[in-house]
Parts: structure tokens; sequence; C-alpha cells
């Protein structure tokens, strides 16, 4: 079962100084304005990690612990329940709670609606949780789920698909391959009109950031040739530019596909 939820800090109040046209003040006075909204500022930057580390310490209190890898995920399991309103599943399996957090969105996955109930009222005493229910889309990633069958699927073919309109490419013929078998032909001075030399570099990193993000979510299949390309962010040509525009053809031909997880078969080996 996947649960979304909403995290928000207690509210506090904030002042803010302005610095609108006040002639009256003299110059010490206006300087003494301007650094009081700096600092302001700056701790506004810092409140999110402040944030986190105050939802981290929470977690971590209630028994979870960090993923190594990636400290947005935490995880924990129990053989024993961790309070007198949760029940063990009937299956006999363990309990089990994994928390992705991305800033003040979460992502709840559990074998236990109790468990989870326990976990977002012992959260609720320090902030303000918003449940949103059993989640179907999470960071543009679209949830399709199947607890019968022991099945999940996860697709980003609406966010590829904005993707492919925003560079005009929706429409244009599929490739193959992420990266092209034979080397691209050296583009000429008007062979790419949407991207003027000026802006060259800003729209490629800007495209390679969007494939960098389909990897990692979805689409394995784009990974060595959106760290590849990646390589070249610094000084990209316009050679690199057209890679970079056949992985949309590729996109194109591959923006239905899913990600599966599905419960291991019987003779799938568990251990190396």
């Amino acid at each position: 079962m996947a649960i979304s939820l909403q995290i928000r800090r207690k509210p506090i109040w904030l002042q803010w100084v302005s610095v609108s046209n006040q002639r009256t003040l003299g110059r010490q006075a206006q300087i003494g304005n301007v650094l009081k909204i700096q600092a302001a500022l700056y701790r506004l930057q810092q409140s999110a990690y402040q944030f986190y580390i105050l939802l981290s310490s929470l977690i971590l209190s209630l028994g979870l612990s960090h993923c190594k890898c990636d400290h947005s995920v935490f995880f924990g399991s129990s053989t024993t329940p961790l309070d007198p309103s949760i029940s063990m599943p009937p299956d006999g399996l363990p309990l089990v709670l994994f928390i992705l957090v991305y800033v003040d969105d979460g992502l709840g996955v559990t074998n236990s609606h109790l468990l989870y109930l326990w976990f977002l009222q012992s959260l609720a005493c320090h902030l303000h949780i918003v449940d949103l229910c059993i989640c179907s889309k999470f960071l543009s990633i679209v949830i399709v789920l199947d607890c019968a069958a022991h099945r999940l699927w996860l697709f980003l073919q609406i966010y590829v698909m904005e993707l492919l309109t925003d560079w005009n490419m929706a429409s244009y013929c599929p490739a193959s391959t992420p990266l092209a078998s034979s080397p691209l032909p050296v583009a000429s001075a008007n062979s790419l009109p949407d991207a003027l030399d000026t802006d060259l570099k800003t729209k490629y990193q800007c495209l390679i950031g969007c494939f960098l993000y389909l990897a990692v979510s979805t689409c394995p299949d784009i990974v060595f040739t959106s760290m590849w390309l990646g390589q070249f962010s610094t000084n990209p040509s316009h050679f690199h530019f057209l890679a970079a525009k056949h992985v949309l053809c590729y996109l194109v031909g591959t923006c239905t596909l899913a990600l599966l997880y599905d419960a291991p078969h019987p003779s799938t080996l568990t251990t190396l």
C-alpha cells in the first residue's frame, strides 16, 4: 500500500522589513534594512535544511533508519507491534514501513494501515500532517497498484509527453535506440533554429537534467546515454545537442512503457 502525505512545520510568524522608496530614511537606515532582509532570506534558505533535520530526528526517534545511499528514504521493520493499537499482518510477515521525503511531500509504503496511522499520529504531535490517502502520482511519476497480484507499475508518460511538446518533437518518428549507432552529422549553422549559440549551453543543460530525472526514475534504458551526454554540459556543441535530440526521438517510441516491480517467482534466486 502506497500512501502520499504532505508535511508542514507548525505555523511560525516571520517579520518582513520593507525597503520600498522611503526617501525620508537616511542611507545608513536603508543599509540596515537591506541587511535585515538579507538575513531573513538567508534564514529562509536554511529553513528547508532545518526542517529536514527536525523531521529526520522525529522519524529516527520512532525506530526507523536512514537509507545509507539516500537520506531522503527511511525504513523500518518489526516482528512485534510498536503500539497496542497495531496488530501484526495476517500473513505472519513482520511489520514494514518505508518513508520517502521530498521537501514537504512524503510517500509511505507499508503492509499495515494501522502502523501507518500510528506513524502519522506520532508525527502530528510536532508537525502539521495532511494525509492524501492512496497515492496515484508522486513527483510526476504515475503509480499503478495491483495489490492482489503484488505488482507495481511506475511510468512518466505525462512528463515525457510534456517534454516532447515543449521541444516540438511529439510527432517525430521514433528512434530504436537512445544513442545513434553511427556518428551524427556535424550540425550546420542553421540546422538547429531552436538553439542559438548564445543559449545552446542553457538549453542543453536543461534537456540533460530532464534525461537524468527520467533515468533515475522510470527509464533505466537511457542511463548510459544521459550520463555520457552529461559529460559535455559545461561546453556542449551542436553535435552534442543533436545527440540529445536523438534521445527525444527515442522517448517518442517508449513514452508508454512502464517500470514493473513484480513479486519474485519461486524459482528466482534470493541470494547472490
